[in-house]
């Protein structure tokens, strides 16, 4: 009887490490950063108008997107602001912006980040989860035609839901 208690109680410990293991695997799983982009609008004017729902996530980075690899030249000022309050505005330009492959997993194989000199440790916007904001960007000098503008960010795993424009 006393072997068998004794095997109980082993089985149970085990039982009970495997699952706080198990627990903790799944919640580094889950805070895994995941990145997520949704493009704005195409840049078809000298002023473009667009709206987005940031979702629950963070570094949030604006991108100028080119259809190949090209040098792109322009100009121009991005205002963001949410309902009647104007939250930001940054001057863009070819210039100050630095080049990543985040887009090439939707087949776009130049982007450019917009929002890389706003902050000194990261390329982020702060940005409030739920909130909907609309942004302009004025060009003084526009980029060649077949280029957008996008939205990028990280998301923890547990967090996904899909983009909202």
């Amino acid at each position: 009887m006393q072997k068998r208690l004794k095997w109980i109680l082993l089985t149970v410990l085990a039982l009970g490490l495997l699952s706080l293991a198990g627990h903790r695997l799944y919640r580094m799983a889950m805070s895994t950063p995941i990145p997520r982009q949704v493009k704005l609008v195409d840049c078809t004017g000298p002023v473009l108008n667009c709206t987005f729902t940031a979702p629950k996530a963070y570094g949030f980075a604006m991108l100028m997107a080119a259809p190949q690899q090209a040098d792109l030249d322009f100009s121009g000022l991005v205002r963001i602001s949410s309902g009647a309050e104007q939250l930001l505005e940054f001057e863009i330009s070819s210039g100050r912006t630095r080049s990543c492959t985040w887009l090439q997993s939707q087949g776009i194989p130049s982007a450019s980040i917009l929002t890389d000199d706003l902050h000194p440790k990261y390329p982020g916007l702060e940005l409030s989860p739920g909130r909907t904001y609309q942004a302009t960007v004025s060009f003084t000098r526009s980029p060649p035609p077949g280029c957008s503008i996008w939205m990028s960010w990280l998301e923890h795993a547990g967090d996904r839901k899909p983009a909202t424009r």
